[in-house]
């Protein structure tokens, strides 16, 4: 028995490499079990990809990228035209566009758009 021991390092070695023994040979085999699980996991995975396909295509979803899109576009229309004319050195003009900028309200929009459009998302990860 000694010698077993030696060889083998102890009891607990003999154990581990049966155990590693086992799972080589229930790796060999795939039940119908574990296709049935296998398959269960495919379906859901696809089963979650079709619902997120179909919120993005919701009107909803549609309308809210239109607005950000507007919003940024005018925000960086603003920006590009302020600085072509900082550059030019026309300061007049820049006081103008600023002023326009915040009378109708395109920070707070900017701000809104942020919210609406990155809000549902953040609140959906938070959920998990």
């Amino acid at each position: 028995m000694n010698l077993f021991k030696m060889m083998l390092g102890g009891n607990d070695a003999a154990g581990k490499m049966l155990d590693a023994g086992l799972k080589g040979i229930d790796a060999i085999v795939y039940t119908d079990e574990e296709k049935a699980q296998a398959q269960q996991k495919l379906m859901d995975g696809w089963q979650a990809l079709e619902m997120k396909r179909a919120e993005s295509g919701t009107g909803t979803a549609i309308n809210r990228r239109i607005i950000s899109w507007a919003v940024v576009i005018v925000i960086l229309f603003n920006f590009q035209i302020a600085v072509v004319l900082a550059i030019m050195g026309w300061h007049e003009p820049i006081q103008s566009i600023l002023l326009l900028t915040e009378k109708f309200f395109v920070g707070e929009a900017f701000v809104s758009v942020l919210v609406f459009y990155f809000g549902p998302h953040l609140l959906g990860s938070l959920r998990k």
